[in-house]
């Protein structure tokens, strides 16, 4: 009994013969699409409009954060993120995704400063930076 191998529902040879009509005939359609929406049709234009300036997936985000210099002004971070979320400047995935960055910026610092030497940082500083990352996690 012979088994027949898995085709795809396009027989290889229809996929290119696509390609070459579309292609073929390309500048046609785009032509008439222009003479569409230069006459006023809104389905033209949409389209016109979607290829010349698409529409933005995220808005720009107006939220100003606290400066962060150290992990300690995470905590004032969070917060600031934590009041956008509740008053309704930030959606869910804006105040995670500043959260999400908060929380990098804190563990750079920290690994930042694991590398400088003893004498140049406090050991108080560094203990506490490394508790609100961990908090923070």
């Amino acid at each position: 009994m012979q088994v027949e191998t898995d085709r795809s529902e396009t027989p290889s040879g229809r996929a290119d013969a696509t390609e070459h009509l579309f292609d073929a005939h390309a500048r046609g359609i785009v032509q008439r699409l222009l003479e569409l929406a230069e006459k006023g049709d809104p389905t033209a234009l949409r389209l016109c409009l979607e290829r010349i300036m698409p529409p933005l997936r995220e808005r720009p985000l107006q939220f100003e954060l606290p400066p962060l210099a150290t992990p300690a002004d995470a905590v004032a971070a969070i917060a600031a993120i934590t009041a956008g979320l509740a008053d309704g400047s930030l959606s869910a995935a804006e105040g995670a995704e500043l959260a999400r960055m908060v929380r990098i910026f804190v563990e750079i610092l920290v690994l930042a400063r694991r590398g400088e030497p003893a004498a140049d940082l406090p050991l108080e500083e560094a203990c506490a930076g490394e508790a609100q990352l961990r908090r923070a996690a």
